[in-house]
């Protein structure tokens, strides 16, 4: 915006912020473009994520395989009173 407001000064030529409002507006842009790719990229990686998660969500094995580790996770516990922690963070994982 100030980059047309400066163009239409009728002492353009004689303008000396044109070319700092330019390199600015070009390092905005830059900038912008740049956290956007982060963020789709980021994005995507995490969809990727997702995904396994809904197929594991809908795989009867698995969801029993899982079952069965919990199941015997927490029988440890009642039987000794302490819960391996390390366990039950990679079954959630």
């Amino acid at each position: 915006m100030v980059t047309v407001v400066d163009l239409l000064n009728v002492n353009v030529l004689h303008s000396g912020n044109l070319e700092l409002i330019c390199l600015g507006g070009f390092v905005a842009f830059v900038v912008w473009v740049l956290v956007g790719a982060f963020f789709v990229y980021h994005a995507q990686n995490k969809m990727k994520l997702w995904f396994t998660y809904e197929a594991i969500a809908h795989n009867e094995e698995e969801l029993e395989k899982l079952r069965k580790k919990q199941i015997a996770i927490y029988e440890k516990y009642q039987a000794t009173g302490q819960v391996n922690m390390a366990k039950l963070d990679k079954i959630r994982d």
